[in-house]
Order: C-alpha cells, then sequence, then structure tokens
C-alpha cells in the first residue's frame, strides 16, 4: 500500500469481512521493533501482512506466498510553487514492481496480482525511481552534511554523488541558507552559525525549523 493511512482502512476493512484463522498485520516504519517483528512469528491459520513499500527489498517473510500490488507509493518531491517539499502519492518505478513481485514465493512457488494495467505500467511507471537527491531541495542535506564537517566545501562533497545534483540547484540551496541565517558566509567551506546548527536538528522545512528557532 502506497502509505500508513491506506494500510490501516483496508485492515480496517479485512477484519470487517469476517475472515476465519485470520492473522492480520500491518507493517511500515512507523511501528517499534517488537511490533515489526510480529509478521515474522508462525501462526495457525492464514497470515495477512499489508506493507508500505519497506517490504520491496529489505525484509523476507518465508510463508508469503501471495503479493497484491496496487502500484502506487508516496515519495518526497519538490514543489516549485511554494518553494516547499511536498509528500505525494504516485505510481511506482518498474524496477520497484518487479522487487514487489519478488516477495511473492521468496522460498517456494508464488504468485504476484498487479492492480494495474500493462498500459499503465509502460506509459506511466518510469524504469527507475528518481534518485531523492535529485527531486527534493538540497538544504536540509546541507545542514545535514555540515552538522557532521563544519569545514566540509559541500559542492565538492555532493558532485561525488553516483547522480549529482546539478550545480545550479547547489547554488541556489547555498543562497538559501544564506538567506536564513543559517551559515556564515558565500564560501562553502563556511561554518554553521547557531541558528543553522540549531535548523539542522528539526525535523521540518528549513522555513519552519527558523520559525520555531525564533519562537
Amino acid at each position: 500500500m502506497p502509505g500508513v493511512a491506506e494500510i490501516k482502512s483496508t485492515i480496517d476493512v479485512l477484519r470487517s469481512a469476517g475472515l476465519r484463522d485470520c492473522t492480520i498485520l500491518p507493517l511500515h516504519a512507523n511501528l517499534s521493533n517488537n511490533e515489526q517483528k510480529q509478521v515474522f512469528a508462525k501462526t495457525s491459520g492464514r497470515k495477512v501482512v499489508v506493507a508500505t513499500n519497506v517490504a520491496e527489498t529489505s525484509i523476507t517473510i518465508p510463508e508469503i506466498v501471495y503479493v497484491i500490488d496496487c502500484g502506487k507509493v508516496k515519495e518526497t518531491q519538490y514543489d516549485p510553487d511554494t518553494s516547499m517539499s511536498k509528500l505525494v502519492e504516485t505510481y511506482t518505478s518498474r524496477a520497484a514492481s518487479k522487487q514487489r513481485r519478488g516477495r511473492a514465493g521468496r522460498v517456494k512457488p508464488g504468485v504476484c496480482y498487479k492492480l494495474f494495467t500493462r498500459r499503465i505500467e509502460e506509459q506511466y511507471m518510469a524504469r527507475f525511481a528518481i534518485p531523492e537527491i535529485l527531486r527534493t531541495p538540497l538544504e536540509s542535506l546541507f545542514l545535514q552534511v555540515k552538522s557532521m564537517d563544519q569545514s566540509i566545501d559541500v559542492k565538492t562533497y555532493l558532485l561525488k554523488a553516483i547522480d549529482p545534483p546539478k550545480i545550479g540547484a547547489i547554488d541556489s540551496a547555498w543562497r538559501t541558507l544564506l538567506d536564513l541565517g543559517a551559515v556564515e558566509g558565500e564560501a562553502m567551506t563556511s561554518h554553521l552559525t547557531a541558528l543553522g546548527r540549531h535548523m539542522a536538528a528539526l525535523p521540518v522545512d528549513l522555513r519552519l525549523a527558523k520559525v520555531r528557532g525564533q519562537g
């Protein structure tokens, strides 16, 4: 399923259907370790795991034989109109869809049911997912890099990535940090200000982080 809300609504429908001898479990990143481990526990009857894309590659549940893929995922994208990140529901990539199909029958034969047509797959699903570094604003990443090493040249560091962002995006992000008062100077080896260090610790958009910091 695309997200936690969809998992909850799906589980509610399944439980209201009155399925007998059926254990229905959620699986997503917001669960505690103990809650996540429940999906691996042996059950006397049928087991149904309703998961986000956390189940694509990172886990293998031996009893899983059937996979139902809705073909959707929620991912962070940059909105140029508001200059902020937003979480949107979109089609998953074809590579990710293959990974989902691979969850069926990891240790024995299985079947995958896809809730989308081949036409949708070919027309609307990219071959591979766009790396997050290319679809999100870089300001928060800059702060995280600087919080680990104050003297590092952020541009040089990011250009070494497998899929480096455009130089224009890097320069624009640095100017934003300057405008927000998060860095001391124009050189990308400049240190974070006291405000910048505080903003780096807040898991929100930088503009909101500055508002909270000033409050």
